[in-house]
């Protein structure tokens, strides 16, 4: 298993067709991982179950926040 140094986080269990997956069994600490993480500049991070991408939202709303400020 690969653990991202900035996050703590595992990465993805692998690639299929250039999507990540990941069959493992969902913890909190990787749905956090995924779906709200400040520390993770990525918009698009693995599925912390299944196949595809998962939308950051904390990452997502600053940067739709910042453009609506301006």
């Amino acid at each position: 298993m690969v653990v991202d140094e900035d996050t703590n986080v595992p990465e993805a269990q692998g690639r299929l067709l250039g999507m990540p997956y990941e069959l493992r069994k969902p913890t909190i600490k990787r749905l956090k991982a995924r779906f709200w993480n400040p520390e993770d500049e990525r918009v698009l991070t693995p599925m912390a179950f299944g196949w595809g991408y998962a939308v950051n939202l904390r990452i997502a709303c600053s940067k739709v926040a910042a453009l609506l400020r301006q």
